[in-house]
């Protein structure tokens, strides 16, 4: 991100904090940084454009879009071929922009209305034209529903011989059909499932080889008699996918092994006696899949509540269904998805806490998900969220993914966390653990336009007072009001090199933010003496 030509803002003297720092792995106190300027630069992601899209024209969003290719509309175009069968020859003469077509999974697509459309810009769409770009779609929009998106300008079938499937086959958004790639796993990885019963329960039991399982590395799903259960570990699933020999509640028990590290679900019988078998494998069954895939596991959730959190922000609380169990590790993400104008429509969060003082058991319990949300009038998911989604009403919630492993903070003892705007979403849970289950000292860079677009700002200074020694939140604003009196300014390398801890034994480093704040991040820490893994980016 290269600077602009505007000059440096000064920058006032930081909130009074209780907390000072004491040593070379935190940050200059206020009186020092009240001496730094961050340099107003480029739009960064915490002020400028939040997800770093091109700037589309009037009726050029995804919902314009939507609206324009929905029935009687005919996108096909006049040159649209007779046969449903393409060849590959055929498909490279369509390479401009004013006649393009592309080919993905199979499918052969004419694109030149949607061009217009496309959020990255034509520019970058246009890499795939007259070619079979499942590849490159993949690669950047592993979740995408294109069949959906662009079902209006479906032409046909690209000729077999003229394509090569990826390593993941067609999407399905139906829970009960997955088809998922299986990943080859040396057999001391795989987890072991046993089973025993007795005349009113049945157990389900997983042995991790060695390793220790915790409740976070569990997902389940009891749908009547269908028993889903994916043990998530080292970024794979492994999937457990049975239809249950006879009837079970759907009210059942999940025990943690503390010492052999296993995991036990038990289920109550419906009618007392002895299974012939646990019951019948389903297709996926005992396979291991990789996090990203183009197939991810959906369970209908209901909106329990919502509640204000700024004026563009709200805290949603989603239950999931009365016989399904997740633990969101810190660090990992879910997808909502939700039919809008008749196209799946999803968007990823990253979970937090009913608070910063986590008091929710439904949470605990592995029952409901906290999810912290802003609402994007021009946006595509959220306004839907805003506008349409009320107590009751339900949602398709993902299975989990992610590469945070929390063992990276087994021997720091001080944490710096640097969030612009909902970035702050990951902290939640890294906060609650730093300060409530360790005794890590954390020092939070919070970046934000506005003082109203603090994300828990009262939340976040009753914690500084509970943790004086231990904890401190630096607010940066870009365009405060005329009475600020913390740091204002975008940020640049040279006023984070100015302002960032350099590393000290014990320090990690957690980013989040719109990719070109990451990006600028990141390349600062290298100045301050942080390695690689001393640091967590998240996307």
């Amino acid at each position: 991100m290269g600077c602009g030509g505007t000059k440096g803002a000064t920058v006032a003297p930081a909130p009074a904090s209780s907390g000072s720092s004491g040593n070379n792995s935190s940050p200059k106190s206020s009186e020092d940084m009240s001496n730094n300027n961050l340099t107003v630069s480029q739009p960064s992601g915490a002020t400028g454009n939040p997800r770093n899209k091109v700037i589309l024209g009037p009726g050029r969003s995804l919902v314009d879009w939507l609206k324009l290719s929905s029935p009687p509309n005919n996108l096909k175009g006049t040159g649209a071929p007779e046969s449903s069968v393409i060849t590959a020859e055929e498909l490279a003469k369509h390479n401009k922009k004013d006649d393009a077509w592309i080919a993905i999974r199979g499918k052969v697509y004419n694109i030149t209305p949607y061009l217009s459309f496309h959020p990255g810009g034509a520019d970058e769409l246009m890499k795939g034209a007259g070619k079979e770009a499942t590849n490159l779609f993949t690669e950047v929009h592993p979740w995408v529903n294109v069949e959906s998106m662009l079902k209006a300008v479906f032409l046909g079938t690209l000729k077999s011989e003229a394509f090569s499937r990826p390593s993941s086959s067609k999407r399905t958004s139906t829970p009960s059909r997955l088809a998922v790639p299986t990943l080859a796993v040396p057999a001391q990885q795989k987890i072991r499932s046993d089973w025993y019963q007795s005349d009113g329960t049945a157990t389900v039991c997983f042995y991790p080889n060695g390793r220790k399982l915790t409740l976070q590395n569990a997902i389940i799903d009891l749908n009547q008699r269908m028993l889903r259960i994916a043990i998530c570990l080292n970024e794979r699933r492994h999937i457990y996918h049975m239809e249950l020999f006879e009837d079970v509640e759907v009210d059942y028990e999940v025990q943690l092994s503390e010492s052999a590290g296993k995991i036990e679900v038990t289920l109550k019988k419906t009618k007392t006696g002895q299974w012939g078998s646990i019951g019948t494998p389903k297709e996926d069954h005992e396979k291991v899949v990789p996090y990203v895939s183009e197939d991810l596991f959906y369970r209908k959730c209901t909106l329990a509540s919502r509640t204000r959190v700024t004026d563009n922000t709200e805290l949603f609380c989603l239950k999931l269904p009365t016989a399904s169990r997740m633990w969101i590790p810190i660090g990992h993400h879910i997808r909502l998805q939700r039919v809008v104008h008749g196209m799946d429509v999803g968007r990823y969060y990253t979970p937090v806490l009913s608070s910063l003082e986590g008091d929710d058991k439904e949470q605990t319990n592995g029952r409901c998900i906290y999810l912290m949300i802003k609402c994007y009038d021009n946006g595509t998911l959220t306004p839907t969220l805003k506008n349409d989604f009320k107590i009751g009403d339900s949602i398709d919630v993902s299975d989990y993914f992610g590469t945070f492993d929390q063992a990276q903070l087994d021997s720091r003892d001080y944490l710096l966390l640097i969030a612009a705007g909902t970035g702050f979403t990951p902290m939640v849970k890294l906060i609650y653990l730093a300060l409530f289950e360790r005794q890590m000292k954390v020092d939070m860079f919070f970046f934000n336009r506005e003082e109203k677009d603090i994300l828990w700002q009262s939340e976040l200074e009753r914690l500084e007072k509970k943790f004086p020694e231990r904890f401190r939140v630096i607010h940066i604003l870009s365009e405060p009001a005329a009475d600020w009196r913390g740091m204002q300014g975008r940020p640049t390398q040279e006023s984070l090199s100015e302002i960032l801890p350099h590393i000290s034994p014990g320090n990690f480093a957690c980013v989040c933010g719109p990719p070109k704040f990451n990006e600028l991040v990141e390349n600062t820490f290298p100045k301050l003496g942080f390695r690689l893994e001393d640091v967590q980016a998240f996307s």
